[in-house]
């Protein structure tokens, strides 16, 4: 939660959320696993390329509607990234 807030501390411009996909936030990860799918939630569901946690990233496009842009997830044995490596992450689409 540190690293978060530092974070979010780099680009007060950007939102940035933490989401439980275990709450009932149906709308959201069905969503969320569309765009990281390729459009089907349940094809994400199946083959995951990585496990939690994981950056989303959405860009307003002209006309400021929100739009998938990447995502990265750990692998199962791997740490959790390091704040370096998400603002490098976060640079490459915010600054």
């Amino acid at each position: 939660m540190e690293e978060f807030r530092d974070l979010d501390k780099s680009y007060p411009h950007v939102t940035g959320v933490l989401v439980n996909f275990s709450s009932p936030q149906i709308e959201f990860y069905e969503r969320a696993f569309g765009d990281m799918a390729g459009g089907d939630p349940d094809n994400f569901r199946k083959t995951p390329v990585g496990v939690t946690p994981f950056i989303i990233i959405y860009t307003a496009d002209e006309n400021g509607v929100l739009k998938f842009a990447e995502y990265r997830a750990t692998g199962k044995a791997e740490n959790t990234p390091s704040i370096r490596k998400c603002m490098l992450l976060f640079d490459k689409y915010f600054r």
